[in-house]
């Protein structure tokens, strides 16, 4: 056995054995942490191969708008309000790149349900809240289940259907079908159905389904959920700054700068 594996097909198909273990191991853990780990290093791999444009991208953003990255909230796993991130001043799919940042601070998937506004969410139906296991995505999982006419209903079905399945290989498919797509010619709209170019919301309005006042509402209860977001985020900053400047002060603290000698 050992002359056979020292031979370069022995050496071939041990390589092939160690590959399919692993892949095994990758996709039995994928939906429970695999998935994170591999959105983090594509986030990684992406921002460094792509830094030029993304400095490039920068300083036109700067030189237009003032400005280089914007956020805007949405609502991210577990329904949590989170900021994506686009260029100001860029105007075509170039100004979504910079959601390589978000994918390593683990707000974005690589595949992953369609992000909503955080007023949509007011709604939704506690049955349709399963989507919300699952990040969002770059890349839509819509694309291999979705059509033309697919309404908003059916896209909470599909993308709860999603979160519950998360499979390494499902999410390769689904890599495949948008790079296929996009050599077709395929627009959004072709598997994005209502949803494209059109809020939650603004359809239920349109249908006659809830009224200006319902509108009206949601609006305030998204303006509050951003608020709660940041006042949690000021919360956080202040409660580092305090933790850093109360070791300072300690010079008999371990971890202040004093006390570590």
């Amino acid at each position: 056995m050992l002359e056979f594996l020292s031979t370069p097909a022995g050496i071939a198909i041990l390589i092939i054995f160690i590959v399919i273990v692993l892949l095994l191991i990758i996709e039995v853990n994928y939906k429970f942490f695999m998935k994170v780990a591999l959105d983090f290093l594509v986030g990684l791999i992406g921002t460094i191969i792509w830094s030029p444009g993304l400095i490039a991208c920068t300083i036109i953003s700067r030189k237009r708008t003032g400005e280089g990255l914007i956020s805007k909230p949405y609502l991210g796993y577990k329904g949590k309000v989170v900021y994506l991130h686009e260029f100001a001043g860029i105007e075509s799919r170039m100004k979504y790149c910079c959601r390589l940042f978000d994918m390593l601070s683990g707000r974005l998937s690589v595949v992953g349900v369609t992000p909503m506004n955080v007023e949509d969410g007011a709604f939704m139906d506690d049955n349709q809240l399963d989507r919300f296991n699952a990040r969002p995505g770059v890349f839509s999982c819509l694309i291999t289940w979705g059509s033309d006419d697919l309404t908003y209903e059916e896209m909470f079905a599909l993308d709860a259907k999603y979160a519950s399945k998360r499979e390494m290989f499902f999410d390769l498919w689904i890599l495949i079908r948008h790079a296929v797509g996009f050599c077709r010619g395929e627009r959004k709209a072709d598997y994005l159905g209502e949803t494209i170019g059109c809020d939650y919301t603004a359809k239920l309005l349109e249908r006659g389904q809830i009224h200006e006042a319902d509108v009206q509402r949601a609006k305030e209860c998204a303006e509050e959920a951003i608020e709660n977001r940041e006042k949690e985020k000021e919360f956080k900053k202040q409660r580092t700054a305090n933790l850093y400047n109360t070791n300072s002060d300690n010079p008999g603290n371990p971890n202040s700068p004093s006390g570590r000698q």
